[in-house]
């Protein structure tokens, strides 16, 4: 629930924020940081609501278990709440400013860490669910205090500018090109996993359901560094080539850098796969060679897509972004419910042929975006 209370914020305007800071004069940075802010609470606001009014609604329809609706209007209100450590992190990156991105990263995490060690030590008798609820009110504290320091000095910043009013304006402008693809991503990924999942389910069974959910996080690790290494390293640099019209001469580099690597990772992954799915799971866990070189093939060419689509941001193509995205996840989870989660080999062929596909559409919409940058310049 939190995660998708504050997905849309930092897939769109948190991305935007990293790049805009990369790409624009320092003087501009403040104005940035107040109105990526502003924004990214006010249009993931509703979804606060929603979540604060109707929770039966909302664990109903996400499967969760009873015990756990009480923490899920708290995990709403940090999600919500812990927009400023995300968009903070987001501007810092754009600077180049890696160790304060990390020290950002341990003052929001490490609080609640704490009440989670302390609670096992503590309250032995304690359930699962209190720790959880602990946890998240400890959050809660944290993002709070965060929010307010930086609203005072975000009320200093304005008393002590002149014209302060016109440059959050236009940083306003420059920030809300990114809302449109915040809210297609940040929206349709989880709700196409949760129907990717139920397809498989009503289709095949659980058990076919959770043997492609394996399979797909036995790669996960690869995929999250993958999609790590893009955003911490790349982007802010593929920010700057697209600002300084290198974008087209270094992105072949930056695709051989991911794509190799990776590839060589899953391919491992697939000569060793006897020996590793039964370690990471248990025996019972069968899956054919194609299954799984469907699956994971598909999983290379979701790194291929996603090269080209942190270039689509460093572009400003927010709204390519927006309808692009109907090509990846809910793409898959439309060719499932039509008949593809049949086997697990459909399933497999699915995966791979949406992620060509939405590769293919990612690199034809990079290449015009360049060509539009020769007569309007970024």
């Amino acid at each position: 629930m939190s995660e998708l209370v504050s997905a849309p914020a930092f897939a769109g305007v948190g991305m935007g924020l990293t790049v805009l800071t990369a790409q624009r004069p320092r003087e501009e940075h403040t104005p940035l940081l107040i109105s990526a802010c502003l924004l990214g609470t006010a249009f993931t606001a509703p979804l606060l609501i929603s979540a604060l009014c109707w929770p039966d609604l909302l664990s109903t329809w996400l499967q969760l278990d009873h015990a756990t609706r009480p923490a899920l209007a708290w995990a709403a209100i940090s999600g919500w709440s812990g927009l400023v450590f995300g968009l903070l992190s987001a501007y810092c990156l754009g600077q180049h400013r890696l160790r304060l991105v990390l020290a950002l990263a341990v003052i929001s995490g490490l609080p609640s860490l704490c009440a989670l060690i302390l609670n096992a030590l503590e309250a032995q008798g304690a359930s699962a669910q209190q720790a959880l609820l602990d946890v998240l009110q400890v959050m809660v504290v944290v993002n709070a205090l965060a929010m307010t320091a930086l609203l005072a000095a975000f009320t200093l910043w304005l008393r002590r500018t002149t014209s302060a009013l016109d440059q959050l304006k236009q940083s306003m402008r420059r920030v809300a090109i990114y809302v449109p693809a915040g809210l297609s991503i940040g929206l349709l990924t989880p709700l196409s996993a949760m129907a990717i999942r139920s397809s498989l389910a009503h289709q095949i069974d659980w058990q076919a359901a959770g043997t492609a959910t394996a399979l797909w996080r036995a790669s996960d690790w690869i995929l999250s560094s993958a999609s790590a290494f893009l955003y911490y390293h790349y982007l802010p640099k593929l920010s700057q080539w697209a600002q300084a019209g290198q974008l087209r001469q270094q992105l072949p580099q930056v695709m051989r850098r991911m794509v190799l690597p990776c590839g060589a990772l899953l391919l491992v992954l697939w000569l060793l796969q006897t020996s590793v799915l039964p370690l990471l799971y248990d025996e019972r866990l069968q899956a054919s060679p194609a299954v799984t070189a469907a699956m994971w093939g598909g999983d290379l060419l979701r790194i291929v897509a996603a090269v080209f689509l942190y270039a689509l941001f460093a572009l400003h193509a927010s709204k390519t972004i927006a309808w692009g995205e109907w090509l990846s996840q809910p793409l898959l989870a439309l060719l499932l419910v039509m008949g593809a989660a049949q086997s697990l080999i459909y399933t497999g062929v699915a995966h791979m042929g949406t992620y060509a596909l939405y590769a293919v559409v990612n690199a034809l919409a990079v290449a015009w975006h360049l060509r539009q940058c020769h007569s309007r310049p970024i």
